[in-house]
This record gives structure tokens, sequence and C-alpha cells, in this order.
């Protein structure tokens, strides 16, 4: 029987940071440094014939990631890493350049280049190697890392709340009678007596999560970022999906742990957050009664 505490099924990225400035936070610093310098260091990355990358680049990019989304560093690795995998997808999903026309052109049967429907397209293509040189722009890169950076938060708040909601409303598995007469066994991810604390802890942790996310949205993109770079109207239209993702999936998280509570009360200093984060953006002052 497999039993999950609270510690190791509570998202710790959803934890709170050491105060700035505070001792806990600089050794934080210091050991996320390190675990990034030895993760980025040559006998871990040694390149194959057929790869070929620059670490330094890639140490570059998470480092300015790090400064832009205020996310530590290997947190920062990751999203870099996985748009540089996810870098020839990306490449072939673009734009068509002029030479992909053509070959469409031929590859449907048209004789006529003018009676092609593909004509107007092909006057405004650019060619291939214009549109791989703007690919490889360190502007480009960027915004593409900051891009899988904000849906790693999406798809990070969407799992939190599937494993949540199969952690607490999951039947036990089916019973299993030996002999007859003899009563049943059932597996709890979560025993009962550990159950009123996690939901508690469940509550808390989402609800922060709940009036952190509708902050950065009422404060948008400009507020967060220090390169300017990144402030076009894609980003920032990504940037405002993200955050109502990761309210409408934590917010699922904060009904999920107020159901499982039953009957009881939901403690008095959450219900006075809520209000308060309630009054503060204005919920649902555009309603009014029907006369």
């Amino acid at each position: 029987m497999w039993v999950a505490s609270v510690d190791q099924m509570m998202p710790k990225r959803l934890t709170s940071e050491p105060a700035p400035g505070s001792l806990s936070q600089l050794r934080l610093q210091t050991k996320t440094t390190s675990k990034f310098e030895t993760r980025t260091a040559a006998i871990h990355v040694t390149p194959q014939p057929n790869q070929k990358f620059d670490i330094k680049v890639i140490k570059e990019d998470a480092q300015w990631l790090s400064r832009n989304a205020k996310v530590n560093l290997i947190t920062a690795l990751r999203a870099t890493v996985v748009e540089f995998q996810s870098r020839p997808a990306s490449h072939l999903t673009s734009t068509l350049s002029s030479q992909d026309i053509v070959n469409l052109q031929e590859a449907s049967g048209v004789a006529s280049m003018q009676s092609s429907a593909l004509v107007p397209i092909a006057g405004a293509a650019q060619d291939a190697e214009t549109i791989w040189a703007d690919f490889e722009k360190e502007e480009s890169r960027r915004q593409r890392i900051f891009q899988t950076y904000l849906a790693e938060r999406r798809h990070f708040l969407m799992t939190a709340a599937l494993v949540q909601e199969n952690v607490l409303y999951t039947q036990p598995s089916a019973s299993v009678l030996t002999t007859a007469g003899e009563p049943s066994t059932q597996t709890h991810l979560i025993p009962a007596n550990d159950r009123p604390k996690y939901l508690d802890d469940l509550l808390t942790t989402y609800l922060q999560y709940v009036t952190d996310a509708i902050g950065r949205l009422a404060e948008g993109l400009e507020a967060v970022v220090e390169d300017k770079g990144l402030l076009g109207e894609e980003l920032e239209l990504e940037w405002m999906r993200t955050a109502l993702t990761e309210v409408v999936h934590a917010l699922t998280v904060v009904f999920q742990s107020i159901y499982g509570n039953g009957d009881s009360f939901v403690p008095s200093a959450v219900v006075g957050q809520w209000f308060g984060l309630m009054d503060n953006y204005g919920f649902l002052n555009g309603i009014t009664a029907v006369s």
C-alpha cells in the first residue's frame, strides 16, 4: 500500500519563497547557483558528433530568463533546454518560405503559376534563408524561451489540479475478499487522520496562488520583465492567458479542498482573504439586481 504524505503531494513550486534579502534567500540562491553551474559543467554537457549547441549561449539564455521571469536558475535552465529541444519542430511549423510554396505548387500538379491560388501567398512569402536568419536571432530565440516558460506554468497548474482531484476524490480500489465473510481491504491515498491538515494546507496554498496570479494579471507583463523587447502584443496576450489559466485551475483546487471538508467551516482567515480578494478586484461589481 502506498500512502502519500502532505509533503509528497503538495506542489513545491507553489510554496512561498524566503523573504527578499533574508539569510534564507541568500543561502537558497547560493545553492541554486551551485547546482546550475554543476549541471552546465562541461562534464555533463559533452556534445555528440551530430549535435550542435553552445552551452555558453544556453547558460546566458537561462540567466536572462531567470531575471525576467523572476524564477530560480534551475527552473530557467529547464525551460531553456525544452525550447532548444523543440526548436526543429518550431521552425518547421513556422511561416512557409517562397521555396516551400513552389514545392507545394509542384506537388499539387499545378502547371501554370498564374492559375495557382498560391500566387498571392508566394509573392508575399520570404526566402527560406531570411526566415531562418530571423528565427536564429537572439530576440526571436528568447521570445520562444519565454513562451516555453509560460506554457510550463500553465501545464503545471493543470497537472496539479488533476493530481489533487485524483487524490481527494478517486474511489478506493475494488475490494477483494480472500475468504467468505472476511472484511475487504482498501487503499487510501491519504490516511484519514492526515486529511484535515492536508485540506487546510491545500486551501491556504492555492488561495494564495490565486491572489498572486490575479495580482500578476492586474500588473501586466511590463511590471515583471526587465527586457522591454518582450513587450509585444503576442507575448502580452500569452501572459494574460497564462495568468487566467492559473487562476482557473488554482480555484478548482480551492473549491475541491472546501468540498472535501464536508460540513466543516472554512477558517475565518481564509474567508477574510477571499472577500478581500473579491473587493480589491471588483469581482461581480458589474452585476446588478433585477428590479
